[in-house]
């Protein structure tokens, strides 16, 4: 009889490990790497790591062109619109890219690339957008020298090249530089990000709306132009996404151990009761 007892005890011992343990496989669920590019032509691609979210929509959009967030939270993460590349608001040579040009996306070894070609001429133009070391890289590249209008959109802006512009008529025009700083609030808290340009654009503009600052618009000549984004998260506590990530798993070690614990001594209890008496 003991010994049927003890049988017992182990067979229910051996499904509360089991249990346990996948309790805690469970919680190890925020140390998965998912980081890289998914998506087809001609639909939305999309690129995920433990910083940046990015869209780039499909064909027949002309918006997010890419579009950049920024994962932010605990324990839900949430977006945080960053910045907007867009394609309506872009211009070569004084025609819109997105209603003029043809385009073609697909993912290669370093990131999206998209091609662009003119019908009514041998213009070719190739954008490529790459993460890398916490930095978005947007990088286009013509066949032969163009005029280019580019755009970067925001509701709103707080500050850009460290002003509101709150008063100035438009357009707002600052003086040419290879880097842009600009300023942003969500969630109660202020993002600050930066616009690095390879070549110095011929103009940069900051435009607005009756609630602010939405837009920023440079013009550059040339064949090739790398904008690298970079946006930096709010600092808070030391205490970074790393280490909360390890509360999950050290609770589930915890309660798991609790669990067996008295799981056992509750089983132990009720057989010695059920132990005949000599």
């Amino acid at each position: 009889m003991q010994n049927k007892s003890m049988s017992k005890i182990d067979g229910r011992t051996l499904v509360d490990v089991l249990f346990v343990l996948l309790v805690f496989t469970i919680s190890l669920v925020p140390f998965i790497p998912w980081k890289g590019w998914d998506g087809y032509a001609p639909g939305t691609f999309l690129y995920r790591d433990e910083t940046y979210y990015i869209r780039y929509s499909d064909k027949a959009i002309g918006s997010d062109k890419p579009h950049i967030f920024l994962f932010e939270g605990w324990p839900v993460r949430t977006l945080i619109d960053a910045i907007e590349f867009s394609d309506n608001q872009a211009y070569v040579n004084g025609s819109n890219l997105y209603k003029t040009m043809e385009c073609y996306g697909r993912l290669e070894d370093n990131g999206l690339t998209v091609y662009y070609s003119d019908n009514n001429s041998s213009l070719k133009i190739t954008k490529t957008v790459t993460v890398t070391d916490k930095t978005v890289i947007v990088k286009y590249e013509s066949n032969e020298p163009v005029k280019l209008q580019l755009t970067f959109w925001r509701w709103y802006f707080t500050a850009v090249d460290g002003r509101d512009f709150r008063g100035v008529l438009l357009p707002i025009k600052i003086d040419p530089k290879d880097k842009v700083e600009f300023e942003f609030t969500a969630r109660g808290k202020t993002y600050k990000g930066i616009l690095e340009f390879s070549q110095k654009p011929n103009t940069i503009e900051v435009w607005r709306d009756l609630k602010g600052l939405n837009k920023i618009l440079i013009k550059y000549v040339g064949s090739n132009l790398t904008i690298k984004v970079h946006v930096e998260m709010p600092k808070e506590s030391n205490f970074n996404l790393a280490d909360k990530d390890l509360v999950f798993p050290l609770i589930a070690a915890a309660l798991g151990l609790a669990y067996l614990k008295v799981g056992r001594h509750e089983i132990l209890v009720k057989t010695r009761l059920n132990w005949p008496r000599r």
